[in-house]
């Protein structure tokens, strides 16, 4: 069976998506786990689980659609960004957050396109 170069790249991206996906998943669902558990604040909480649970709805969209799997890495960059920024502004900034910035760092190479580190890294 043959593929064509679009396929290949559709496949290769779909690969990355999930690896991107289980990371960031792992991440956040522990960590939105632990906030639970420690009965931090409830906006905390909110600020960890809608983006987590939107980047879950959109992964499987992904997976179906290659328009969104496109835009899949970046929307990931951007639910860590505003985990991060939304623990810095209701939470105290701790060596978590900075740690947390790191991750997006790792999130955003992950694809290993210049455009999405570049995203990730503004």
């Amino acid at each position: 069976m043959k593929m064509n170069m679009n396929e290949l790249k559709n496949e290769d991206l779909k690969r990355k998506n999930f690896i991107l996906f289980l990371a960031y998943a792992l991440a956040a669902g522990l960590g939105l786990l632990v906030q639970i558990i420690i009965q931090q604040a409830t906006v905390v909480i909110i600020s960890i689980g809608i983006p987590f649970v939107i980047s879950i709805i959109l992964y499987f969209i992904a997976r179906k659609s290659i328009q969104t799997a496109r835009i899949f890495p970046y929307f990931v960059v951007l639910a860590g960004a505003i985990t991060a920024i939304s623990m810095s502004y209701f939470n105290e900034v701790s060596i978590a957050t900075i740690v947390l910035a790191l991750f997006l760092l790792i999130l955003s190479s992950l694809h290993s396109k210049q455009s999405i580190f570049v995203y990730g890294y503004i």
